[in-house]
């Protein structure tokens, strides 16, 4: 068993002492204090490594001195001591206590471990300790992972793994083969020259081909350019001609739908001369169709207004109709009514003979009022009318002030030009197509002669050194080499496979059946070696099983290993309690404690936050508890979450600068 662990220096421990007894040692705290990094130095010490992981960053942060781990156990009735040390270069020394028997070399210690346990070193490894995260992604393996994790812990991962390559390597060899041979049969379809002369005049011809396509190109840039000549020449005057042909032909079709406005401002046909004439009449006429929209807007303004008031003076007097129809039908029970108009109070009789008249005024409002709406109609139409008409000679004015800038010398000369420039654009253009037409040819002819090139190359290259059928044979044999080493490493994975997998399903069902008596939970495995949980007479896959069964089977599949391959007296598990509910982890405590009473191991170390779920063990002779809040000195507020932790190093070292001389 693990008997006493001092180290120094190690990861966020500056110094801890700590003695383990067999049966299961519990070491609790909370999240952060070390737990882990506790576990990590109890492997460090035993086999000199911890899995994934670098010396560097197994040491305190910050820390000068040497990081030691210091390890003491017993193994059948013999004492060890070991000590490891690095800050830069590692050294280790094993003492055999009593013997006096002592070890500095690394991998020798190494091999006096792996001999007193009977483990090799991948096994011991894999199997010794199960960090955090290995459990956990235990929880989540998938059929096939499932198999691959066993494999791996039975020793058979690594032959595996060699199955799955010699077999990927058999199909590379397969597939090159068949391309070689593709390759070999059309280059042996080639027609061989009748000699070099042949390959030389077709050099000769592509570069006389290659030469073409550079004059080609010097054509296509001097035509290129030129027309960027002629364009930049023409451009501008043309961009004019252009602009001018388009407004005036929008001026024209203003004109030729509005005719009746521009025959009533005395314009009897579309002349751009007389219209540039008589700009200064056509703003006129702008100004007054302004002024005349104005002149509708006020009077649509004061017939809106009057409506208005109408509309007032028969809702007053509507309001007087409902009192006199409900006095009328004695709807109303008071002895006065208050006015609306009026704005006092008269008796029935009263209000009846002041108000006589109001279905008359009411009619007489309702039909002025009507015949001022149509008034108001007419005017908006108008007014709508003259709006249009004023945006109208707006945006002609405008067309016309635009067509006043152009010459119209100019214009007739860039109409003869126009023609000038479209007939050298085309020469140009027709030109430049056909050198392109004929770059392409030149193109094709050396593509052409290229390919006969490298054929007669490809047809030289098969007859003289027959690379490719080297390469065909090379690739037959290894394809058959690697089918030997899969028939035969199939085989050996096979029976290897049938021995270990079967052993140890048996076993963990025995052991099993034994911790969970009761016919509602048990175990089975299927043919190819997969877990399966049997409840209440249905049968539960292991993808569907809970986390506690899944965590109790990651153990109990540790512990039958270690004692079924090796001679390993103790396994460290690291939070296994971690993402299981309450009652599961009151079941996996209950199991762990039933494995050593059982004899199934000697020695346990665990790590836990649960400290609640180990105060039960407080008192017993088979359990012991290790609390690093307590080792450590820890302060720790839960109302503040503050901590003040003082270590045994810092007390030795405030008791240093009292007395340095005391022992302490």
């Amino acid at each position: 068993m693990i008997k006493k662990i001092s180290i120094k220096e190690w990861k966020c421990h500056k110094e801890l002492n700590l003695e383990f007894k067999k049966g299961v040692n519990f070491i609790i705290g909370f999240n952060g204090i070390g737990k882990t990094s506790t576990l990590e130095a109890i492997i460090y010490g035993l086999i000199g490594r911890v899995r994934n992981r670098k010396e560097e960053e197994l040491r305190r942060i910050g820390s000068a001195d040497d990081t030691e781990v210091i390890l003491e156990f017993e193994h059948l009735e013999e004492e060890y001591e070991i000590t490891r040390r690095f800050n830069g270069k590692p050294t280790h020394k094993l003492v055999k206590q009593y013997t006096e028997e002592i070890l500095e070399d690394e991998e020798e210690i190494l091999e006096l471990i792996l001999k007193l346990f009977k483990a090799n070193r991948s096994f011991l490894e894999n199997i010794l300790y199960s960090p955090e995260g290995e459990s956990y992604s235990f929880l989540k393996l998938d059929k096939r992972n499932l198999i691959d994790y066993l494999e791996k812990m039975v020793g058979i991962g690594k032959i595996n793994e060699f199955y799955r390559y010699v077999t990927n390597l058999k199909t590379d060899f397969e597939k090159k083969k068949r391309e070689t041979k593709t390759y070999i049969e059309k280059l042996e379809k080639i027609e061989e020259p009748e000699d070099l002369r042949k390959k030389v005049d077709l050099q000769r011809e592509k570069n006389m081909v290659l030469q073409n396509i550079e004059n080609v190109d010097d054509e296509i840039l001097k035509k290129e350019k030129e027309r960027s000549e002629l364009a930049e020449k023409y451009e501008k005057d043309y961009r004019d001609h252009y602009t001018f042909n388009k407004e005036l032909e929008k001026l024209e079709n203003m004109y030729n739908q509005n005719k009746d406005l521009f025959l009533e401002m005395n314009f009897r046909e579309f002349n751009l001369q007389e219209f540039l004439l008589r700009v200064e009449n056509i703003n006129e006429l702008i100004e007054q169709q302004h002024k005349n929209v104005r002149k509708y807007r006020d009077e649509i303004s004061k017939i809106q207004q009057k409506i208005a008031e109408n509309n007032v003076k028969t809702e007053e007097k509507k309001n007087i109709q409902d009192i006199m129809d409900k006095l009328e039908h004695n709807l109303l029970n008071v002895p006065k009514v208050d006015c609306p108009i009026c704005k006092k109070p008269f008796t029935k009789s009263e209000f009846l003979e002041v108000h006589k008249d109001i279905y008359k005024d009411i009619e007489d409002l309702r039909r002025e009022t009507s015949q001022i709406d149509e008034e108001l109609k007419d005017l908006k139409k108008k007014e709508i009318s003259l709006r249009e008409s004023e945006q109208l000679l707006r945006d002609f004015l405008s067309l016309i002030e635009s067509l006043g800038r152009f010459d119209p010398s100019k214009i007739q000369e860039m109409t003869e030009q126009k023609s000038e420039y479209e007939e050298i654009k085309e020469k140009i253009e027709s030109e430049l197509r056909q050198s392109k037409d004929k770059r392409k040819k030149y193109e094709s002819r050396e593509r052409e002669i290229q390919k006969k090139i490298s054929e007669i190359k490809a047809a030289e290259k098969v007859r003289g050194a027959l690379e490719y059928e080297k390469e065909y044979q090379k690739n037959i044999k290894g394809g058959l080499i690697c089918e030997l080493i899969e028939e035969v490493t199939k085989k050996v994975l096979d029976k290897q496979r049938n021995v270990s997998l079967n052993e140890i399903k048996d076993e963990i069902q025995n052991i099993w059946q034994i911790i969970f008596p009761s016919e509602n939970r048990r175990l089975f495995f299927t043919d190819d070696y997969l877990p399966y949980f049997e409840k209440n007479g249905e049968n539960i896959s292991y993808k569907n099983a809970s986390g506690g069964e899944k965590m109790i089977l990651l153990v109990l599949i540790k512990t039958v290993l270690a004692k079924k391959y090796t001679d390993l007296p103790f396994l460290f598990f690291d939070e296994p309690l971690e993402h299981l509910n309450f009652e599961n982890r009151i079941n996996l405590i209950d199991y762990l404690t039933d494995i050593c009473e059982k004899g199934l191991i000697s020695q346990l170390i665990i790590t836990t936050f649960e400290e609640s779920l180990t105060r039960k063990f407080r008192n017993s002779d088979e359990v012991n508890i290790i609390s690093l809040s307590e080792v450590l000195k820890y302060d720790y507020d839960l109302s503040t979450k503050d901590s003040n932790k003082k270590t045994r190093a810092d007390v030795i070292e405030l008791d240093e600068e009292k007395d340095p001389n005391k022992e302490h």
